[in-house]
């Protein structure tokens, strides 16, 4: 009896949120999909002890959830939420652009790898 594997195709790009200047959070191609970011949802943003950033997509309408902007970038939409404020409540600045990772953790949230914020 043959045995065999499946071999799943490769996944488009990596999933990962850009953070730019103005406070706005940017995410993937793949992001996007695996976090089924839409127009009509709202992203939750959480931190644990250690300051570290979590986001997670929820269908609800929450007054906890950042709004989801679509940005037209030539045929393809970029999804973002605006976080100026929460960076700043958290004594955070952001001086440029940076990249960071998403990791699927617990509970459908993703951790932004390396984005920490200042815990009082």
């Amino acid at each position: 009896r043959m045995k065999l594997r499946i071999i799943k195709p490769p996944k488009r790009g990596n999933c990962f949120a850009t953070l730019n200047s103005g406070g706005y959070l940017f995410f993937s191609v793949r992001a996007i999909d695996e976090m089924n970011i839409r127009a009509d949802r709202k992203i939750i943003v959480a931190h644990d002890e250690f300051g570290n950033l979590y986001v997670k997509t929820i269908c609800e309408s929450s007054p906890e959830g950042f709004n989801v902007y679509v940005r037209k970038n030539g045929n393809c939409s970029i999804y973002c939420i605006r976080i100026t404020h929460l960076l700043r409540n958290f004594g955070a600045c952001v001086e440029k652009t940076t990249r960071y990772n998403l990791i699927e953790t617990e509970e459908d949230f993703w951790k932004v790898e390396g984005l920490k914020l200042k815990v009082k």
